[in-house]
């Protein structure tokens, strides 16, 4: 039997219509146009409705969608749930929120602190040939064991007291030292590997050396101050000249004075700085506040509302790669040559109780806990390597992709000085609202 239309089929087969001329009279039942379908391979998704109204005439389209396959569900990827709660601080007054970034996830020796969920298969489709389409499965989640944490079966359990964290995919337990009031002679200079929480005032002249991050809820005065991780103040900093704030992350602060700070990551001032020499390798933000003296230097961005002040004090803002990057690039080969050392070391104390193993026939409970703790350690640090290497790939690719900026909401005053990369601005007159930005080997003003 010859039918007045054609039957076409998208190219992933997943619909098929029927073209017809717009004045042809459809003679025949829905049931030969289904057999007839299925003669050319159409055999599922067909839309009964749709050939009823077909057969009866009813449709005036030239082209009518008759069958429609089921598209694939791709499988939901694998995840970390976590079963640690954070401790929120409380938000004091309307000057600095630090609910979204000091939060401490605390476990106890033997707690359950995490679950690995697989990936699923995901659901599959058909097309209107009946051809299965077979669905993309989900991504397994990537994750390392860090120091401190173990993982049996898909549950990850806590081996000591401290803070549970979760960077570059390793999960571990930060051990943390808590200072109940001001950091005094009662508790003298403070060396810690974890994270340090100080519940009142940091005295002059003390030294702070702290492996992860530092919590002050006091202010900080006249000490000499290196975090491998983040430093969150919940007052100010108040510097002394041969002493510098150094944090291997991001900074918060309500004010810094004549201080001398550094920090791998952004940083963030509530209320002012004044005569300081500040240095961000990404990006400083002092949005509602003054920038008067010193020089302030980022790696790319820096937004203030006021820079100087009526006084005309010197005031110079740096950014760009040409200093703060290649200060950055520098640190990160220096822990590259010590990370590399770590693992030589290691190797060797692995290497000897393999040797014992092979001269004995086996290990003692203590020996083997100790070839499994190198072996964890060993595995954390060349992720960190790797992760080294990835940041310096970043940084040459930032070099030629930087796009600096400096935004200033309120007054620029007189005698402010603007570098963005090699290039110099002095300001001779006031003006308001403006961003300065590199265009044309020279730097330029643009109002707000």
């Amino acid at each position: 039997m010859a039918f007045p239309f054609t039957l076409e089929v998208s190219s992933d087969r997943l619909k098929a219509w029927i073209c017809k001329e717009e004045d042809v009279k459809i003679n025949v039942t829905a049931d030969e146009v289904r057999k007839w379908m299925n003669a050319q391979g159409v055999i599922s998704g067909i839309m009964e409705n749709e050939l009823e109204r077909l057969c009866r005439n009813d449709s005036r389209s030239k082209r009518v969608l008759v069958a429609e396959g089921v598209k694939p569900v791709k499988g939901q990827d694998g995840k970390i749930i976590f079963h640690v709660s954070p401790h929120l601080e409380k938000k004091e007054g309307n000057i600095v929120d630090y609910r979204d970034t000091m939060k401490i996830f605390s476990a106890e020796t033997g707690d359950r602190i995490a679950t690995i969920v697989d990936p699923e298969a995901g659901t599959s489709g058909m097309d209107v040939c009946g051809n299965e389409i077979v669905p993309e499965p989900g991504k397994a989640v990537r994750l390392k064991i860090g120091p401190h944490a173990i993982r049996h079966g898909k549950e990850i359990f806590a081996v000591t007291d401290g803070e549970v964290s979760f960077n570059w995919n390793v999960i571990q337990v930060n051990p943390f030292y808590v200072v109940d009031g001001d950091l005094d002679l009662s508790i003298g200079n403070l060396y810690f590997v974890g994270n340090v929480t100080i519940k009142g005032n940091v005295r002059p002249g003390y030294k702070i050396r702290v492996g992860g991050d530092l919590k002050v809820f006091g202010m900080i005065e006249g000490s000499d101050i290196h975090a491998g991780g983040s430093i969150y103040v919940k007052g100010g900093i108040h510097g002394e000249p041969d002493c510098q704030i150094k944090a291997g992350a991001m900074l918060k602060a309500l004010y810094i004075n004549e201080a001398n700070v550094h920090a791998f990551g952004d940083i963030e001032v509530g209320h002012y700085i004044l005569h300081s020499h500040v240095t961000s390798y990404q990006s400083i933000r002092c949005k509602n506040g003054h920038l008067i003296g010193g020089i302030t230097q980022a790696g790319k961005f820096l937004e203030i509302r006021d820079a100087g002040n009526i006084h005309y004090t010197r005031t110079q803002i740096h950014i760009g790669q040409t200093k703060a990057i290649e200060l950055h690039k520098s640190e990160l080969d220096k822990q590259t040559k010590q990370i590399k050392d770590n693992i030589s070391k290691l190797t060797v104390i692995a290497n000897r109780l393999e040797e014992m193993k092979g001269e004995t026939g086996f290990l003692g409970v203590k020996e083997r806990a100790l070839l499994m703790k190198h072996q964890q350690t060993r595995d954390l640090l060349e992720q960190q390597l790797l992760n080294i290497r990835e940041e310096l790939l970043r940084l040459e690719y930032r070099v030629d992709q930087l796009d600096e900026e400096i935004i200033v909401h309120g007054v620029c005053y007189p005698n402010l000085h603007i570098q963005i990369g090699k290039y110099a601005k002095p300001l001779n007159q006031a003006c308001r609202s403006v961003r300065f930005i590199e265009r044309g080997k020279e730097i330029a003003v643009i109002p707000l």
